[in-house]
């Protein structure tokens, strides 16, 4: 209603990576590729961009 976000336990959450992260033993598993070891899905950035 006021174009605010939401916070906390009321979070909205879309996948924005290719290859989503993995998780493992509750640790996160840092790729072992170059740079960052992510890539984002312009795609779906676009379509989550406001207008």
């Amino acid at each position: 209603a006021y174009g605010t976000e939401l916070f906390g336990p009321l979070l909205l959450t879309e996948e924005i990576l290719k290859t989503p992260l993995q998780y493992q033993n509750y640790e996160l598993v840092l790729p072992t590729v170059s740079g960052l070891g992510i890539e984002l899905d312009l795609n779906k950035i676009d379509n989550l961009r406001r207008q």
